[in-house]
Formats: structure tokens, sequence, C-alpha cells
């Protein structure tokens, strides 16, 4: 089971922390940090299935790709401001792309992204863009 203490711990991870501060540079976006980012970072984790464990793995291991995928998602989107644990969340994407790709657009209709069909496509799309300049 996966602990609010063990979220806040991800959360202020030195990882996590660089990966979203260079992500903020880059795209010229604040961060927002609050408690309630928590409980929606928690409840992430649960609906991807994936232990705390294989997301900080993941994170650790693939900060640059983590990066790269956000800073080109964001900049298509220009926000002001990405909320803290937005690494989480690409990372999820991520694994989902790049091992379970057959589950993820269940993942973000379970999510209740907009458009889960056209949001799965794009992402992947994204991905695979990155893949062709690195």
């Amino acid at each position: 089971m996966i602990s609010s203490k063990d979220v806040e711990n991800l959360l202020q991870s030195v990882e996590l922390q660089e990966i979203e501060t260079e992500i903020a540079r880059v795209t010229n976006c604040s961060i927002y940090e609050s408690f309630i980012l928590i409980n929606l970072s928690k409840k992430e984790i649960i609906d991807s299935g994936f232990s705390i464990e294989k997301i900080i793995s993941f994170i650790r291991t693939n900060k640059k790709m983590i990066i790269n995928f956000g800073v080109k998602l964001l900049l298509s989107d220009c926000p002001k401001m990405i909320g803290r644990g937005v690494s989480i969340t690409y990372s999820i994407y991520l694994i989902f792309i790049t091992e379970m790709r057959e589950d993820f657009l269940a993942y973000l209709t379970i999510r209740r992204i907009p458009k889960p069909k056209k949001a799965t496509a794009e992402l992947i799309a994204l991905k695979e863009t990155l893949d062709t300049m690195l």
C-alpha cells in the first residue's frame, strides 16, 4: 500500500525537484506547491497500478527523458505554472508508453483525461518524436 508519507517523500526528493526545476526553467513556468498535491499524486500512482518503488527507479534512471518529454509537452500548451509532482505524471505516462503501451488508453480513461484515445496517440507520438531526436 502506498502511504501519503511515501508520496510526500517522493515529492520532496532531490531527483524529482531537479527534474521539475529544469522543466520549469526551460518552459518559463513557476512551480505550484501545496499539500493537496500529495493526495492527487497518491491517487495517480494508485490508479497506475505501479509501485512507488517502480516510479522512483524510473525517475532516477530516466531524468533526461522525463525532462525532454515534459518540456516538449508544456511548450505546446504554454502554461504559466506546473504543479509539484508533474514529473510523477510524466513518469507514469512514459512507463506505460515504453513498457505497457497496450494499457495506456485504459489508464488515461481511468484518470478521466479528456479524449483519451486522442491523448494516447498524441503522447505516444511525442515520445516517438523525442526518440528520433536523441
